[in-house]
Formats: structure tokens, C-alpha cells, sequence
């Protein structure tokens, strides 16, 4: 009779230890998700506090990796209308930072931060988006950024490595 009662007490030890875990875990995964977004809002705030070009292009490169690994970690490629919800704002921000480079009266070639830290990222970005494409059931969407993303990353090694002879734009 004793050793039936132990038996019980363990097993319902066992289950409580289980469900500990099982919550935490589940904890673990929620508060994960939560601190992304914190962390993409924190990341957006500072953009409203930034002075300069580089600065302003480092942080929108930072929030362009930040909606990828969301992406990445969170999103079903086979969802196609959150994918080209969360690759539209990949986009957009990707052309910001374009445009905020751009028209910052730089000179690449003597001044390349910016411009260089953006193709840098767009070449890791291009090779994870080529990798979903092929897993994605509806890859327009990672054909559209694909595609965009190509289009700048190549303007950048354009405008920091200009051809002998061709005048700078």
C-alpha cells in the first residue's frame, strides 16, 4: 500500500514538474515574439532620433534585418498574405534607406559609409530571400523583393565602384 501511494506521489510530481516546463517554455516562446516587436518599436523610435544620413541608413538597414528574421522565425512561408505583408514593409524600408543615401549629398567614393553597409546587408538579405523562394508555395512576393533588393544592391556597387570612363550619377 505504501509503495502504491510513493508511486502516486511521483507520478503526480512528474506531471507537475511537466506542466512547470510546459508553461515556461510556452512563456519563453510568447515573451520572444513580444520582445521582437519591442525591439523592432525601439529600433523605429530611434529613427526619429537620428541626425545624420549614415545614421539614419544604418538604422533602416537594421530595421529591414529585423522585419526579415521576423519573417524568418515567425511567418509560414505557405501564408502567402502575412509574407507580403511583412516583405512589403521590407521594401519599403529598403527604399528609404535608398533614398535617404541617395539624397544625402555624399560622395561614395570618398565618403562610403552608408552606401557600403547597405549593399553588404542586401547581399545577405538577397541569399535568404533566394533560399525561402524555393520552399515558398506563392514566391511573388520573394520574387518582388528579390528583385528590388538586386536593383539597389546593384546601384550601391555601381555608385562605389564606377566604371573607368563612366560618368558618376
Amino acid at each position: 500500500m505504501r509503495l502504491a501511494t510513493n508511486r502516486r506521489l511521483l507520478s503526480i510530481r512528474l506531471l507537475l514538474v511537466h506542466a512547470l516546463l510546459i508553461v515556461a517554455v510556452a512563456s519563453t516562446v510568447v515573451s520572444g515574439a513580444s520582445e521582437k516587436k519591442v525591439a523592432l518599436d525601439e529600433v523605429k523610435a530611434r529613427l526619429d532620433r537620428a541626425r545624420t544620413p549614415v545614421e539614419r541608413v544604418l538604422i533602416q538597414i537594421q530595421i529591414s534585418d529585423l522585419l526579415l528574421r521576423e519573417v524568418k522565425d515567425n511567418v509560414s512561408l505557405n501564408d502567402t498574405k502575412s509574407l507580403s505583408d511583412w516583405l512589403e514593409q521590407y521594401r519599403e524600408t529598403i527604399s528609404m534607406a535608398r533614398e535617404t543615401i541617395l539624397n544625402s549629398g555624399r560622395d561614395p567614393q570618398r565618403e562610403p559609409d552608408g552606401f557600403k553597409h547597405l549593399e553588404i546587408q542586401l547581399r545577405q538579405h538577397i541569399t535568404w530571400l533566394i533560399s525561402w523562394k524555393r520552399k515558398a508555395t506563392d514566391s511573388k512576393p520573394i520574387e518582388e523583393s528579390i528583385a528590388m533588393a538586386s536593383s539597389i544592391q546593384k546601384e550601391m556597387l555601381d555608385l562605389l565602384f564606377p566604371i573607368i570612363g563612366e560618368k558618376k550619377r
